[in-house]
């Protein structure tokens, strides 16, 4: 047996944005594939992923890159947009004005040496010569019966992009779904060669081909061992095309709903990620990620298993993502839903993967709010409350408020019932006692004047027993601050810790633990209250991670600049979006700190319909951002 990864992260040193989910709070990155791609020197994991910004429908209009250094899996670095649907436009595609993407893949290609983005539409469009070209017109590559082709590639020098060059995919779909969620291996030879795989689907049309590793795209033929010949005239055939999962007892009756991705886990072995359709044989469902194994690209597959299922006491949501290792330790990136599946937010959590024999084996794990951590988040800092991880049905984080600042807050508290969950803090090695002036702080509004809350906690092999947990106080939160429709910074003091039984006899409150908040107090099914954030603290002591502000030095003028977020805490990753007026341009920009200490900051990559826009990480404390713009010459 072959032991891939511990599974095992020590909480120790924890950075300020170690949570999940993992990017800053006003970053809707869903469908995240990750891979490690060396950049300006050193390794680093990327998340290429789909862009929540219609906010009432799926996805966006362009992609947005992530990353972060192996090294340290909470320094995030958002490198701007990398390419937009106006690309495929440009050579006459799918010219909807509500035109969007869906789920990118990327692979890097040790042969051409270049970076190759994989994407798709995923709304239809007519090969009418407005929305696609005419049918027979010179270089039309038609879709799906008469509707246009969805999946495009295009290529960069950098995981960073700009991706240029787009050209259509001309992968035959089985259904209307058409060419769903692209996904491509770049798998290296012994002789030095690659063979290049895709894979695709919707709804039981799960496909693969393998296609040419010259181009990238176009699709060779299994019975010549050639790519397809004049394929801007001579359309790809179904045939030279494969059924993913084409073996039902193999596969355990498990079939692909969407979100196929194609990993590489080790010499000789393959794991086929997937979102599966309904299965009662399986306990397959389309919030989980399942997955395949086989001894090669081309299958047969065996059914594995589930990784993780993001709709377990929450929101019955899609998922997507796949898998990674990095630095040695193995992990899946999915999403999970907030306001509705509209809004969904990236999630991380380490894995464990065995070869067993023939057997790939991934244990499932469960959506938790620590992310990359085994042994829980530090329970004395501050978190936004989109780190619940557990909750009754009818609350939600109102993702779709898309607040400046990030803070998004807990809504629908209702009911008897209503309860969230924090899956793990960790209150360090040495049991906290009454001395230690224990309080747990929120952001909140109170909405029902007779509303209160009551806080839990419980061991971590305990969490979904509610036999075993353990109350920590029951506070009436008119006592903290009134119902005037405003948020306000509440102090709830913890008293009792060393007269508590049942906290007692599991060793007092110290180590990984499980938090629970439940509230009372509903009148005529009004909401109760609202929450933005939360903290543990001992005594006075103050945040050691608060937001700080991020202001648009003096008034701009000949154009508009934009920062998001609007505050930020220390390490994350701070966008400055600059949009010159007609007839000016852009000359400099500073970003000063404390004592106006000037930061580092970063030009992103120009993308072809970005505006121009840098990156700097944020210190602990506000800053100044100063931008100058000057006639064009």
């Amino acid at each position: 047996m072959i032991v891939l990864t511990l599974g095992l992260v020590i909480f120790l040193g924890q950075s300020l944005l170690a949570q999940n989910p993992f990017l800053p709070p006003t970053a809707f990155i869903p469908d995240g594939e990750p891979h490690v791609f060396g950049y300006k020197g050193e390794q680093r994991l990327f998340i290429y992923g789909s862009r929540d910004e219609i906010v009432s429908d799926y996805c966006g209009y362009g992609h947005d890159v992530w990353s972060a250094p192996v090294d340290d899996l909470t320094k995030w670095t958002n490198h701007g947009e990398v390419f937009n649907v106006k690309q495929v436009w440009d050579i006459g595609y799918g010219k909807r004005e509500d035109a969007n993407f869906g789920a990118p893949d990327c692979v890097y290609n040790p042969i051409t040496k270049k970076y190759y983005l994989y994407t798709f539409f995923l709304k239809d469009y007519k090969m009418d010569g407005k929305e696609g070209p005419l049918p027979g017109s010179d270089g039309a590559i038609p879709g799906y019966c008469d509707l246009g082709p969805l999946c495009f590639m295009a290529e960069s020098d950098s995981p960073t992009g700009p991706f240029t060059n787009p050209v259509v995919c001309d992968w035959p779909p089985a259904s209307e779904g058409g060419t769903f969620d692209p996904s491509v291996l770049v798998d290296e030879q012994e002789d030095g060669s690659v063979k290049v795989y895709a894979f695709w689907g919707k709804k039981k049309g799960d496909r693969w081909a393998q296609i040419d590793p010259e181009d990238m795209h176009t699709i060779i033929d299994p019975v010549t061992g050639k790519k397809q010949s004049n394929r801007r005239t001579k359309i790809t055939p179904r045939e030279v095309v494969y059924k993913t999962l084409n073996n039902p007892v193999m596969n355990k009756y498990s079939t692909v709903f969407e979100a196929s991705s194609i990993k590489k886990v080790a010499e000789g072995k393959y794991v086929f990620v997937y979102s599966p359709n309904m299965s009662s044989l399986t306990n397959d469902r389309y919030p989980a990620l399942a997955y395949c194994y086989s001894n090669s690209p081309e299958g047969p597959w065996t059914y594995g298993g589930i990784i993780v299922d993001n709709g377990k006491n929450w929101d019955y949501g899609n998922n997507h993502g796949s898998i990674a290792k990095v630095n040695g330790q193995w992990y899946v990136v999915y999403h999970k839903s907030t306001s509705n599946s509209y809004n969904r937010q990236a999630m991380i959590e380490p894995i464990e993967i065995r070869i067993e024999g023939e057997k790939v084996v991934i244990p499932e794990v469960e959506m938790s709010s620590q992310g990359i951590y085994s042994n829980g988040l530090d329970a004395f800092k501050r978190y936004n409350i989109n780190t619940i991880c557990y909750k009754s049905d009818e609350i939600k984080i109102a993702g779709s408020q898309r607040n400046p600042d990030g803070l998004n807050p807990l809504v629908g508290i209702t009911g008897e019932n209503a309860i969230v969950g924090i899956k793990y803090l960790n209150f360090g090695e040495k049991e906290i006692e009454d001395r230690d002036q224990l309080n747990f702080r929120m952001n909140a509004m109170m909405i029902s004047p007779g509303a209160s809350v009551t806080l839990w906690v419980v061991p971590k092999t305990d969490f979904n027993d509610e036999t075993k947990r353990i109350k920590l106080g029951t506070f009436e939160l008119s006592r903290f601050m009134s119902a005037d429709g405003k948020y306000h910074d509440i102090r709830l003091p913890i008293v009792g810790l060393d007269d508590n039984k049942l906290l007692n006899d599991v060793g007092g409150l110290k180590g990984t633990m499980g938090v629970l908040i439940s509230f009372i107090g509903s009148v005529d099914g009004k909401e109760i209250c609202r929450i933005k954030e939360y903290e543990f603290a001992k005594g006075n002591t103050p945040t050691p991670n608060p937001l700080h502000a991020i202001t648009i030095k003096g008034s701009v003028k000949n154009g508009q600049i934009s920062t998001i977020p609007t505050k930020a805490r220390a390490g994350e990753s701070v966008k400055v979006i600059v949009e010159p007026q007609t007839g000016y341009e852009f000359k400099s920009i500073q970003v000063q700190g404390k004592r106006n200490k000037k930061l580092s900051i970063n030009k992103n990559g120009d993308a072809p319909y970005a505006p121009q826009s840098f990156n700097f990480e944020m210190p602990d404390g506000d800053v100044d951002v100063v931008v100058k713009m000057g006639s064009e010459q």
